[in-house]
């Protein structure tokens, strides 16, 4: 790899690693039918605006590693790892794609 694409390689993980690591929106998505929650404050009434700001950074940085990974495939010796790994970046897009969706649509209830 060259040195540029060292560079967006590593802006790519920062993007999604970084607020995960801090907030877990994400894994907060994916617990809840379980019945785990991990309280933070993006999910407090008056910060829609913020959780979706931080999940439309994951967005850009998932998305950003999977073409950097679909552009680097020649350079990746096993095919079977590059497909595997490609199949659950392209997966996890989708799944960021989808918990930012749905962060922009929901609208809470008022209470009486």
């Amino acid at each position: 790899m060259t040195k540029i694409q060292k560079i967006w390689l590593g802006i790519g993980v920062a993007l999604f690693f970084i607020p995960e690591i801090l907030w877990s929106p994400v894994v907060n998505e994916t617990l809840i039918p379980f019945g785990v929650w991990r309280h933070n404050f993006l999910f407090d009434k008056g910060n829609g605006k913020m959780l979706t700001g931080v999940l439309l950074i994951q967005l850009i940085g998932v998305s950003s590693l999977t073409m950097a990974l679909f552009f680097l495939r020649e350079r990746i010796k096993s095919k079977i790892i590059f497909w595997a790994i490609f199949l659950l970046m392209c997966l996890l897009t989708i799944f960021v794609y989808l918990t930012f969706d749905t962060s922009i649509n929901f609208k809470p209830a008022p209470i009486l």
